[in-house]
């Protein structure tokens, strides 16, 4: 079972046909094909055929699956009985009532009413049977019922059933507590000193997705403090025209990678070529560039959210890093921190591109309409000549260039570009180096935490 808001109801056909198969019995393919909730079945995943790995939902779809959601909703509605419990009852006269249960490695003992003199019918072990074996929606079931009890002492069944009740919920958190791990937990990192007051003007950072984009930036190149550039643009970019000398120049690994080798190799021939500098994006990017000797930066997807993420990374040789959009404030400048400024915030990859399976790569226009009628944005990324994972960005850009003040706490503000034409890309860098007015787009976001940083 993988993923997200999976219905109960999906989950239980999934879990039945599991434990069928498990016990060398067969199971229900049509019922696991109602309830499931696209066309086809596929083995894409397993033969590793990306084109087919897609399943299309649709109105039969929702359809086959309402008959049978009924029946899946009452197999769950009474837990599988799992565990047998035993019982001994103590029952004397002047002291409370005491009920030990058992299931063979845990025991627990409840107290409940005094034992009153029998008028009638004093309570005999067929009676404490009977009233411990209503366990109803428990996974227990009855054991072995033992009593010592003096004669002729009643307990009122509404006594019984109480302690049982209690004794079974006992019973849970004693098991509970004998199957979660214990971890202890280290003595607090001693924090490094905060780097030196951030200066009053805000550095920026560019990063683009498609050479074209540089075309219109001019001048405007001499007032970054950095361009990062995604891996397999870096031999173009020697290649040609160079607004921003490679001294200034992040080199930027894919997020998801597929051929190490090709990756190292193209890092090597960069580094030979002079960039010196890498902008990693997860844990395997600082091993390969610690390995290949490059200045190692932070960048999105290293997630540092506060003081001790930073600090960690500081000691793994990160010169700087970029606060992530989730933090709820910025951190203490423990490592030199950014903010992310502008740009459509990555939402997932996904191995295989959902356009491409939809229209093919002749047609493909780079977005994909959300329940919601939203343009998400969809762009493949490549190593070499092949696509090798889809990016999913959102639909609407953060904008921050009319919160100066907010910028100049971060250590540098990231603008990050996805599908901007080059003029649109000369416009935020205007609006944002120079505070030109006018060119907010229509609607944008601040971020998913941003809100809750101080106003201007």
């Amino acid at each position: 079972i993988e993923g997200r808001m999976k219905r109960p109801e999906y989950v239980a056909a999934a879990v039945t046909a599991c434990r069928a198969a498990l016990q060398k019995e067969p199971y229900d393919l049509p019922e696991l094909q109602a309830v499931f909730s696209r066309s086809g079945f596929t083995d894409g995943y397993y033969t590793g055929i990306r084109r087919e790995m897609f399943g299309t939902r649709r109105k039969e779809d929702v359809t086959a699956a309402q008959d049978v959601l009924r029946g899946l909703r009452e197999r769950y509605q009474k837990p599988r009985k799992l565990v047998s419990l035993d019982a001994h009852y103590v029952l004397h006269t002047g002291q409370p009532s005491a009920l030990t249960v058992s299931d063979g490695v845990s025991s627990v003992t409840v107290t409940g009413e005094m034992p009153q003199q029998a008028v009638n019918r004093p309570t005999d072990l067929q009676q404490l049977q009977k009233q411990f074996e209503k366990l109803g929606d428990t996974i227990y079931s009855a054991g072995t019922v033992t009593a010592d009890s003096d004669e002729n002492v009643m307990l009122p069944a509404s006594a019984l059933n109480a302690m049982r009740r209690q004794a079974t919920a006992d019973m849970d958190a004693a098991r509970i507590r004998r199957n979660t791990p214990v971890h202890r937990l280290g003595d607090a990192l001693l924090l490094p000193e905060p780097c030196a007051e951030r200066q009053e003007k805000p550095r920026f950072r560019l990063q683009i997705r498609r050479m074209e984009q540089l075309k219109e930036i001019g001048d405007l190149a001499d007032e970054l403090d950095a361009l990062l550039l995604p891996l397999h643009l870096v031999p173009a970019y020697l290649a040609g025209e160079q607004p921003v000398p490679i001294a200034r120049c992040m080199i930027v690994p894919p997020r998801f990678l597929t051929d190490e080798q090709a990756e190292t190799g193209l890092l090597r021939a960069a580094r030979d070529a002079g960039l010196t500098q890498l902008a990693c994006q997860n844990a395997a990017d600082i091993e390969t560039g610690r390995a290949l000797g490059f200045a190692l930066h932070g960048t999105l997807g290293l997630h540092v959210t506060n003081s001790f993420a930073a600090a960690e990374w500081r000691r793994y040789g990160i010169l700087d890093a970029l606060c992530s959009p989730e933090a709820p404030r910025m951190p203490a400048q423990i490592l030199p921190l950014g903010i992310y400024a502008y740009g459509r915030l990555p939402l997932m990859l996904t191995r295989n591109c959902p356009v491409q399976a939809q229209v093919g790569c002749a047609k493909c226009k780079h977005l994909l309409t959300d329940r919601k009628g939203a343009n998400v944005y969809t762009d493949c990324t490549r190593l070499l000549e092949k696509p090798d994972y889809a990016e999913l960005f959102n639909a609407v850009p953060v904008w921050l260039a009319d919160r100066p003040r907010l910028l100049g706490r971060a250590a540098y503000a990231l603008l990050s570009m996805t599908d901007e034409p080059a003029a649109r890309v000369r416009e935020v860098l205007l609006a944002y180096l120079h505070g030109e007015e006018g060119f907010a787009p229509s609607v944008y976001t601040r971020g998913l935490k941003l809100d809750m940083l101080p106003a201007d």
